[in-house]
């Protein structure tokens, strides 16, 4: 995991000089160090590795003495204008992070304020993206905008934002009309997505007329490539912005792309080696439900 790695990286290299004894980010980078986040799982760590980066960016030498729970809940507040579920693991993630404080330096961490504060609504469940849905989307997009080709991809390909974000040009075999992808949360396993006759032509004119540009097909304005953590707001910011429902996610393009297939006569074997879901019963639920509901038009 390339954030995963970084973040890690960055951490290694912090001087414990540089942190104040009793700091929030002294208390970052001694959990950091700690046997208890080493033994994490990769992902968990990566979870706690972004917790621990914002709070040293916004309140690194903030005395954990001060630390009050109205001041975090104002903080999780304000993460959770943009994702309440991610300001929910951030309370979550520095709550567990004080509490080993509490354990490893009570004299120091002597309360943990985190603990207890009522999580913020998630919001109703995903919607499923109806025809309607897909077509005010494509008439707000042209094809001259990375929201437009991250959705197409997403609605192709089934695949997860982390791994449409890191497909290159180099995936794509225009020949054989098929997209070869690395699926991230299956430890880089490789699957061969085929892609009908039009998408692929779409594509390949993209392609051509970025010749010696980046090799990630989805760049943003910039002309650089759009990272997993940047695509998924930018596809929610694009999918707000011409009033879908709020329950309606980037994420749900899976489902409806499983749907498709259902459509197709696929059987759930071959969509969860597509949609690299863990099970076929994940697949089957996933899908078959999202399929029953946009035949009832809901």
């Amino acid at each position: 995991m390339a954030s995963y790695t970084a973040a890690l990286t960055d951490s290694v290299d912090t001087d414990a000089a540089g942190a104040r004894s009793g700091s929030i980010g002294w208390l970052c980078l001694e959990y950091r160090r700690s046997l208890v986040f080493r033994q994490k799982a990769k992902k968990t760590q990566a979870q706690y590795l972004q917790t621990m980066r914002m709070l040293e960016d916004s309140m690194a030498d903030f005395p954990i003495s001060a630390l009050t729970r109205s001041k975090l809940v104002q903080l999780r507040n304000k993460l959770g204008e943009r994702s309440p579920s991610s300001a929910n693991g951030f309370v979550r993630s520095f709550s567990a992070i004080l509490s080993w404080g509490m354990q490893q330096h009570d004299s120091i961490v002597k309360t943990n304020p985190a603990a207890g504060i009522t999580a913020l609504k998630i919001g109703p469940k995903r919607a499923a993206w109806g025809e309607r849905h897909i077509d005010i989307f494509r008439a707000s997009y042209g094809w001259n905008t990375p929201e437009r080709l991250a959705f197409e991809l997403g609605l192709h390909t089934a695949q997860r934002a982390g791994d449409i974000a890191n497909m290159t040009w180099d995936d794509v075999d225009f020949e054989r009309s098929e997209i070869q992808v690395a699926q991230q949360k299956k430890s880089g396993f490789l699957v061969n997505v085929p892609i009908n006759d039009k998408f692929t032509k779409i594509l390949k004119t993209i392609h051509d007329k970025r010749r010696g540009r980046p090799s990630r097909i989805v760049i943003g304005v910039s002309g650089r490539a759009v990272g997993p953590d940047r695509l998924k707001h930018m596809m929610s910011d694009a999918i707000r912005a011409i009033g879908l429902p709020d329950n309606l996610k980037f994420h749900g393009l899976r489902a409806t792309a499983g749907a498709r297939l259902i459509e197709a006569g696929c059987d759930h074997e071959k969509i969860a080696a597509v949609t690299g879901h863990e099970t076929l019963e994940m697949a089957k639920n996933t899908c078959l439900t999202h399929w029953r509901a946009t035949k009832l038009g809901r």
